[in-house]
């Protein structure tokens, strides 16, 4: 399967999407929707068949026992429903964070709710989709408590017989998929039918049917003419935009870029439906809005730099003065968390004179009994911006976090693995000296910052800060959502 180049995968799964124009069943399986040419994307593309059989089969048994755990937080937490309201705009976005419920801003789109409700005319109501452990029921429970209003939290599992149906529902498209299979010649699109047959039935692919389930009966009592949501191009996204439209054909849909987007991306990048597609993608800054410019793959989607919601109150700054403190930044995988990790430690041990501080991605958080130097620790802060104050350095590889940390004035540091192909976020800016091979370059790289003046200054002059930064004013949004 190593013959299969990233081009030739996104050719052949572009392809499937286009032969099943308007197919939910499809258009919802997760191997298809090729985001971006990194390794945890492409595990499922180089794994033998049997192994991901084996894996579904493993996870589908964790599901079931999970659903009847989650039947018994339905019990307990009965009486305690959160009121869903017609509104005018539709919020779509992600909670990663139980911690996150504190505050009524909201992790990707800050006050974008308060923005929108400044108008008495217009209701934003917002739907969080659960990527945290805890059970729905007890979210919701904890948004009543904290009186965040017009938020609710998708629930994890839909009843039984509609999980059942659900699943059974799959087998048509199954059975079609193999007759194309029969039909075909060409060994490489055999090859990506059988694992997008397999991929059918993966947990990802039943989460994003789950929530395009959900929002069918949510949009008849939200009843919106606007739905916005975070997007990278991930199934359940389009499933939205689909399900938006099924509802009203008038209906505006929003997506709105949060990560970055280089040349290593595609599923943002390319349009395979105007059904599945946004009307209009808000952008962060213009450096991304140049990638959508040369894939010229989504001509008939509008786009407009708008800058990152978060931005709202952060000012473009620098540090005169920089201290040997370092921030690991890994991606929310478990490969990059252990790589970043391991790293961080033989930089520590060999220089005890700088200080290394790893922060864990909301998405998943190292657990380890490894031993670790005295001059290592892990993150106590809630909020990324107290580490990025406290640290001058930022040791990264894919993770958007990076972004933030650069116009804070932190001098980002990328880990580049020989032989492979950058995934760097600031890969068109980011100057050679700031990227690392080891942690001995690592150790030389700061120490050689915080010693040579001139090193600082050089870097500031490549004024990549500036090309990343895209202020973020209301005023450029409220026209898109206050009639």
């Amino acid at each position: 399967m190593k013959q299969i180049s990233f081009k030739q995968y996104c050719y052949y799964c572009d392809k499937i999407l286009s032969l099943y124009n308007s197919k939910n069943n499809i258009a919802s399986i997760s191997f298809l929707h090729a985001v971006k040419n990194h390794h945890e994307y492409l595990k499922k593309l180089y794994s033998l068949p049997i192994n991901l059989i084996l894996l579904n089969i493993f996870v589908l048994i964790k599901s079931i026992i999970l659903f009847f755990k989650n039947y018994l937080y339905k019990i307990f937490y009965k009486g305690k429903k959160i009121q869903i309201n017609p509104s005018s705009i539709l919020l779509v976005s992600n909670l990663i964070r139980t911690i996150d419920l504190k505050n009524k801003d909201d992790f990707y789109f800050a006050n974008f709710q308060k923005i929108c409700n400044k108008n008495k005319k217009n209701i934003c109501y917002r739907l969080l989709i659960n990527h945290t452990k805890e059970s729905s029921e007890r979210l919701n429970y904890i948004l009543s408590k904290n009186k965040i209003s017009n938020t609710y939290v998708l629930p994890k599992y839909l009843n039984i017989y509609n999980e059942l149906s659900l699943f059974i529902n799959l087998i048509p498209s199954y059975l079609h998929l193999n007759k194309i299979k029969k039909k075909i010649s060409n060994k490489i699109f055999k090859q990506i039918i059988t694992r997008t047959n397999i991929s059918l039935f993966d947990k990802q692919t039943r989460f994003n049917l789950r929530i395009s389930k959900q929002l069918i009966k949510l949009l008849e009592i939200i009843n919106p003419q606007k739905i916005i949501c975070a997007f990278e191009g991930f199934g359940h996204e389009r499933l939205i935009f689909f399900e938006a439209r099924k509802f009203n054909k008038n209906i505006s849909c929003f997506g709105y870029q949060h990560a970055p987007v280089t040349k290593i991306n595609h599923a943002i990048k390319r349009s395979f439906n105007k059904l599945y597609d946004p009307d209009q993608i808000f952008l962060t800054n213009k450096v991304f809005m140049s990638e959508f410019t040369n894939s010229k793959k989504t001509l008939n989607i509008k786009k407009t730099v708008i800058g990152n919601f978060k931005y709202s109150k952060i000012i473009l700054n620098k540090k005169n003065s920089l201290k040997p403190r370092c921030l690991i930044l890994p991606e929310g995988f478990s490969s990059e968390t252990n790589m970043l990790f391991n790293l961080g430690i033989d930089a520590a041990r060999s220089a005890n004179n700088i200080e290394f501080i790893f922060r864990s991605n909301p998405y998943l958080r190292l657990k380890t009994k490894k031993q670790v130097p005295k001059n290592f620790h892990f993150s106590n802060y809630d909020k990324l911006t107290s580490d990025l104050k406290y640290a001058d350095f930022i040791l990264y590889r894919g993770t958007g976090a990076i972004i933030e940390g650069l116009i804070n004035g932190n001098i980002p540091l990328y880990y580049q693995i020989k032989n492979e192909m950058s995934i760097d976020p600031l890969l068109k800016y980011n100057p050679k000296m700031n990227i690392i091979s080891d942690h001995t370059s690592l150790v030389k790289t700061i120490d050689s910052y915080c010693k040579k003046k001139k090193l600082h200054q050089k870097f500031e002059k490549s004024k990549i800060r500036e090309k990343y930064y895209f202020r973020f004013n209301e005023k450029n949004i409220l026209r898109y959502f206050i009639n």
